[in-house]
């Protein structure tokens, strides 16, 4: 006879037959159909409640109910099946949920501390190794966050069925017991039936009252489990929606985390009115005990839009604060330096050098540290294609790198003194004199010597 086989393999087979969406029972074996069928259960119940949780997208939502049509028509294949019973107990399912529902919490904090490292990590300075390390990062923890929600509903759908199969086995038992039970009792028997004394039938009513008691019990029970589940939902949505930061879809994430803590805030208060029907001091303590939550009190972020208005006004509101007092005529009063060819001192000139030296250097310091971030890239394949990409920046640096030590090593130019341009006056009086002097120069015409005569004679 073959052994059943494991649960791991069991949920691997569903899980298969979900994706081509054909199920073939025989193919996991005979022994193991009951396990299979007690699968298809958990799986339609884990798939229903996942089907209800906020802040689904279109997509995901779709995937599931595609997933939820299939799992139904393998519970109708199987209805024939006897579901194999659930060994665990609803206390100890309860306390794995509990211990998935820390660690979800963990893993929240775990994945928002990686993405403040990422946005730190997504500068141009940035290492780009130490980059692509914190997006795997984040993305293994978003990985295992969705499965830790999964084994919730999972186990939650499992406490559904386990509550299911104990209904059942209470109908079988109260079945058998009246089939057991004689339909109709003879005269001799009933006639040869003591009577009961009075301290018995006292006693009847004190069990009734016993029998409501432990309902009473377990009804406040059930509802103070339900009340907590739900706080500590709200807690987690809450806690979320204050992690959101800037983006340009941050009031619409707000808007879906508010409206999930808002239906599920209506779903306690309304446990909380059946609660204190029962027991109102049970009602009150719980009331007390998540009264003040650290969680829910930060104020929507602000789009990059907003923020880059909010700068502009308070830049403007600086510049008119600043020339406020300023007055409103026309600088015109301010004397031109003009440039009248006088030569500098050769202290002067060595200051003027000094001062030319030491901004070059700067500047070539500046230049040579950003052509040092491109060399260490040369180092990785990703650095490599990096640096293909700003190859025309690169060039550039490297060019202004060689423009200023040519300029270091050249000796610099004694600058010109400066013209003035004669006015029209200047120039005239100038032609002027220069006429009269020639006039002066020249001899009389007594003093002239003869011109040869070459005629003919």
């Amino acid at each position: 006879m073959d052994k059943p086989k494991k649960n791991i393999e069991v949920t691997r087979f569903l899980n298969t037959a979900i994706r081509d969406g054909v199920l073939n029972p025989q193919a996991i074996g005979q022994a193991s159909l009951s396990r299979l069928r007690l699968h298809i259960l958990i799986k339609e119940q884990s798939l229903t409640i996942n089907l209800k949780a906020p802040n689904l997208s279109d997509n995901v939502f779709q995937r599931i109910s595609r997933q939820l049509d299939v799992v139904k028509k393998f519970s109708q294949q199987t209805a024939s099946i006897t579901a194999e019973n659930i060994q665990l107990s609803a206390k100890q399912i309860d306390q794995k949920i509990e211990r998935l529902t820390e660690k979800d919490r963990e893993l929240n904090e775990q994945i928002r501390e990686i993405k403040s490292e990422v946005k730190k990590l997504s500068s141009r300075t940035a290492n780009p190794d130490e980059y692509n390390k914190a997006t795997t990062k984040l993305n293994n923890a978003n990985k295992e966050l969705s499965n830790n929600r999964n084994n919730i509903y999972s186990h939650r759908a499992m406490k559904l069925v386990l509550k299911e199969q104990e209904r059942q086995q209470t109908k079988s038992v109260r079945r058998e017991s009246v089939d057991q039970s004689p339909r109709r009792q003879s005269v001799s028997q009933v006639t040869s039936e003591p009577r009961q004394s009075v301290a018995q039938k006292l006693s009847t009513p004190r069990q009734s009252v016993a029998q409501q008691q432990e309902k009473r019990t377990e009804k406040i029970d059930n509802l103070t489990e339900k009340i907590i589940n739900t706080e500590k939902t709200i807690q987690a949505l809450a806690k979320e929606r204050d992690g959101l930061v800037s983006n340009p879809n941050v009031k619409e994430e707000f808007a879906i985390y508010t409206e999930g803590i808002q239906l599920h805030r209506k779903q306690a208060d309304n446990l909380y009115r059946q609660l204190e029907t029962i027991d109102s001091k049970t009602a009150t303590k719980l009331e007390t005990k998540f009264a003040d939550s650290p969680y829910g009190k930060v104020a929507c972020p602000l789009t990059p839009k907003e923020i880059s208005a909010i700068k502009v006004e308070k830049a403007n509101e600086k510049f008119n604060q600043s020339y406020r007092n300023a007055s409103s005529e026309p600088k015109m009063n301010k004397k031109l330096r003009i440039d009248t060819g006088k030569t500098l001192s050769e202290k002067e000139k060595a200051a003027e050098q000094k001062k030319f030296i030491q901004e070059t250097k700067r500047n070539l310091q500046k230049i040579e540290s950003k052509l040092q971030k491109y060399q260490k890239r040369k180092k990785s394949i990703i650095g490599l294609i990096a640096n293909a990409f700003q190859r025309k920046k690169i060039q550039g640096l490297k060019e202004k790198k060689t423009d200023l030590i040519n300029k270091l090593e050249q000796p610099q130019k004694k600058p010109q003194k400066g013209i003035l341009k004669p006015t029209f006056k200047e120039q005239v009086t100038d032609a002027h004199n220069k006429q009269e002097q020639q006039m002066k120069n020249q001899k009389p015409r007594g003093d002239r010597a003869q011109s040869p005569n070459f005629g003919r004679s």
